[in-house]
């Protein structure tokens, strides 16, 4: 990594406060199933009142906006 690009992704995260301190991940991982249970995760978190975004094979999504994973397939 360049200091160019250290010094930039440093400097943001202090001018924003390090918001990513306040975001929690979760990892799905496995052959098959991974999307439906993304999906199931995120109404769930939804459901409890929770800011979510998510991303699968099939789709985008981040609050109530979603949209297509056109890059599924691409390398």
């Amino acid at each position: 990594m360049s200091w160019y690009h250290f010094l930039l992704a440093f400097f943001g995260a202090v001018i924003y406060g390090f918001p990513s301190k306040e975001i929690r991940v979760i990892g799905v991982t496995g052959t098959n199933g991974k999307t439906t249970v993304v999906t199931m995760i995120t109404n769930v978190l939804e459901e409890g009142g929770y800011k979510v975004a998510s991303l699968s094979s099939i789709k985008f999504k981040i609050a109530q906006k979603e949209w297509p994973n056109a890059l599924k397939g691409r390398q």
